[in-house]
């Protein structure tokens, strides 16, 4: 059903003999923009803190109130939020089950390892072990290449007296591999309008003119380009490619990252 509010600015449109070409000249918005408002096509138009200002300049061209219109983005922009929340908690939610199932592996390699160490100490008798000469840091670092993360996955796992004294204070500030902030750049030739957003606040917001930047935050990303072509983005010196996700009509984009490479739509 169409809303009383497109039906009344198409016809002051006409009242006023103004065609969407027109109207867009003189008050510097897209035509694109226009046409995709009268269609209340609001997933094609871009960020809220624009689009309002467009709405309010084009309401106020034809001299309609323009409450109605933006009640209805309003709406529009919750359920969006929502639905956008609600996915990025499944995402984060798969990420986490993967990276337990990892630990899991490690800590029982691991532990298989040791195991094998000690049954082969004690089965040969002319070996004399004692406590002290069981060194766990050093046993797992001698058998395996691990990171810092892995090592300490692997020290939440071994049996306590195994465990040296100062392994509670050298873990205590231990990071989850998904908190690990990582690096962005952006590199603009031209002209475009950017609002970037990590997991815990909006990075950026704003139009930005050529040159590069750089950031950093900590995934998941999520990005909303004024104008794609003009738009390169890099993270932790790979570039995303976000081809497939550009408006054709508008060269405008919106997508998102989980993992901080595999990009999806928003």
């Amino acid at each position: 059903m169409k809303k009383a509010w497109i039906s009344k600015i198409r016809e002051v449109r006409k009242i006023k003999n103004l065609s969407i070409e027109e109207a867009s000249k003189a008050i510097n918005v897209p035509v694109a923009f226009l046409n995709n408002l009268e269609k209340e096509k609001f997933k094609k138009l871009p960020p809220a803190v624009y689009t309002k200002f467009h709405i309010k300049k084009y309401f106020d061209l034809l001299e309609v109130n323009a409450d109605e219109c933006l009640k209805d983005y309003e709406s529009y922009i919750s359920k969006k939020k929502k639905k956008n929340e609600d996915k990025d908690t499944k995402k984060r939610e798969a990420l986490k089950s993967k990276n337990l199932n990892n630990y899991f592996l490690v800590s029982f390699g691991s532990l298989f390892a040791v195991g094998l160490f000690l049954f082969f100490i004690f089965s040969n008798p002319s070996t004399e072990i004692t406590s002290s000469d069981i060194n766990s840091e050093e046993l797992l670092l001698e058998n395996f290449d691990l990171s810092s993360d892995q090592e300490a996955k692997i020290y939440e796992s071994l049996p306590e007296k195994l465990i040296q004294e100062d392994s509670e204070e050298k873990y205590s500030n231990f990071t989850p591999l998904e908190d690990i902030p990582l690096k962005l750049n952006l590199e603009i030739v031209g002209e475009s309008w950017i609002v970037l957003e990590d997991k815990n606040e909006r990075l950026l917001y704003e139009l930005m003119q050529t040159g590069s930047y750089e950031l950093r935050g900590v995934p998941p990303f999520s990005f909303k380009v004024g104008y794609a072509p003009a738009v390169k983005i890099f993270i932790s010196d790979k570039e995303l490619n976000f081809k497939k996700f550009i408006n054709r009509s508008s060269n405008f984009a919106s997508f998102y990252t989980i993992n901080g490479y595999d990009v999806e739509k928003n």
